[in-house]
């Protein structure tokens, strides 16, 4: 069962929250610019779509008996969002007098997968501690009377464009569980992934019969048309670091680097704040600097590429 670290959403607005922040162990810092979250209007939109695909709102039934996509680019956005949703929805189970519930299931798939890593990885996406050593079939019927046992509306499975890459034995065989889990009217299942899920779920008539795969999608900012939006999300990142000092992410100059070098993607964006942190961590730094940025990109330097972001002054 994948567990999520909690996120770091916190505004130090102060400077006494500041040097609270950054009186942190390092590790403890380092965990929270890892999981750093920045509710910006994309991804609340995003997150929006995705909870109305497996219910009308929080207060009402859960949809199930049907398969619909989140998709878009790889970096783009997706797995925190899903991240979200598991931490304020699903990720809670609870116990009442009929047992252990798990509203949520989520499944990070790995290439050429069959049906039985599927169902092993279901029944330690529900709580199990230990998978029986039965056969595919049995294991599988099994796995749906587990899926109702504890109440599980919703199968998210991140990754899932790896399906339609595995040869087409093993396709079949995912594909087919996933059909009998929805015709169960037990659950829905929410495909995450990129954008070639859409076609290969619309080349299968009966998945796409399984609903006619209603689906979110995530984008990056367009860095000519969006630039003002992508900068305020560096600014709430920049709201957010455990610094004692503004790491002005958001100032024109850094921002526009920024943009030029990640077009627009807030994931690769983060990978690279990940590791500048991480250097500014280490140098005792009391702000992210360009040459912490500029060492992140430079870790990340193609071959014959003499471009190098984030040079010159300090600041």
């Amino acid at each position: 069962m994948i567990t999520f670290p909690g996120f770091h959403e916190t505004i130090f607005e102060t400077d006494d929250q500041r040097a609270a922040a950054a009186a942190q162990k390092p590790e403890v810092r380092q965990a929270m610019v890892e999981n750093l979250l920045v509710r910006y209007p994309r991804f609340q939109e995003a997150y929006k779509k995705v909870s109305l695909l497996h219910r009308v709102d929080a207060e009402q039934t859960p949809i199930v008996g049907r398969i619909s996509g989140f998709i878009g680019n790889s970096r783009a956005g997706k797995t925190w969002i899903v991240r979200a949703l598991m931490e304020e929805e699903g990720n809670k189970s609870y116990t009442d007098a009929g047992g252990n519930f798990f509203p949520m299931a989520y499944i990070l798939m790995a290439e050429k997968w069959s049906a039985t890593d599927l169902a092993v990885e279901l029944f330690l996406a529900t709580g199990a501690s230990a998978v029986p050593a039965i056969g595919t079939k049995g294991l599988e019927q099994r796995c749906q009377r587990r899926i109702g046992n504890h109440r599980t509306k919703l199968v998210i499975i991140d990754e899932a464009q790896f399906n339609f890459q595995a040869p087409p034995s093993r396709q079949r065989t995912v594909l087919s569980l996933l059909k009998k889990l929805v015709d169960s009217k037990l659950c829905s299942i929410l495909l995450v992934g990129l954008d070639t899920i859409e076609g290969a779920i619309m080349n299968d008539d009966l998945l796409f019969r399984r609903g006619f795969f209603p689906k979110a999608e995530i984008r990056e900012h367009d860095v000519n048309s969006e630039f003002e939006d992508y900068q305020r999300f560096l600014l709430g990142v920049s709201e957010r670091l455990p610094f004692l000092e503004d790491s002005f992410l958001y100032d024109d100059p850094i921002a526009r680097e920024f943009s030029h070098i990640t077009n627009g993607s807030v994931g690769h964006t983060m990978e690279i704040l990940i590791d500048a942190g991480r250097f500014a961590i280490s140098d005792r730094s009391p702000r992210v600097m360009r040459k912490h940025l500029h060492q992140a990109c430079f870790n990340r330097k193609r071959v014959g590429d003499p471009y190098i972001p984030f040079s010159g002054a300090d600041y």
